[in-house]
């Protein structure tokens, strides 16, 4: 009887040899998309983030507000020295960061932002760019950017 049952349990893994034919589709149909995602990813440019060393920044223009002054014109490229070399003690360096009013996420990073500007204010210059997310029933106001 265990003869039987072996040779029985053989021949049913056996009697296809072939396998399922939806199971050679599926592998067909799977092994083209993995084709297809490495020939876009090798044949695409990679997405440019930030700058590189020795690249000019994309220019910030705007009206501007220092803490307790009037609004002002501003732009990034005016305040750029020609001649700077990196030296710590009599070039300035730029802190740039984006925000939202209505980010409670900027709120938290505010006093952050505040301490970097009060440590390092002799050497770098902060600047906060307002932006606006499209958050529902939030909009951003100069009252709201000066009480940040």
């Amino acid at each position: 009887m265990m003869k039987d049952d072996n040779a029985s349990l053989r021949r049913r893994l056996f009697i296809d040899q072939a396998g399922d034919g939806r199971l050679s589709s599926f592998l067909a149909v799977v092994s083209v998309f993995f084709i297809g995602l490495m020939f876009i990813a090798v044949s695409t440019d990679p997405v440019v983030i930030g700058v590189n060393k020795g690249e000019m920044p994309p220019n910030i223009t705007g009206e501007a507000r220092i803490a307790h002054s009037e609004w002002f014109s501003f732009d990034l490229y005016a305040k750029f020295n020609g001649s700077w070399n990196g030296n710590i003690t009599t070039d300035r360096w730029f802190v740039i960061e984006f925000m939202d009013t209505d980010c409670p996420y900027c709120w938290r990073d505010a006093e952050t932002m505040s301490q970097i500007d009060a440590q390092f204010g002799g050497v770098i210059i902060t600047i906060v760019v307002a932006t606006e997310l499209n958050i529902a029933g939030h909009e951003s106001s100069r009252k709201e950017i000066e009480a940040f």
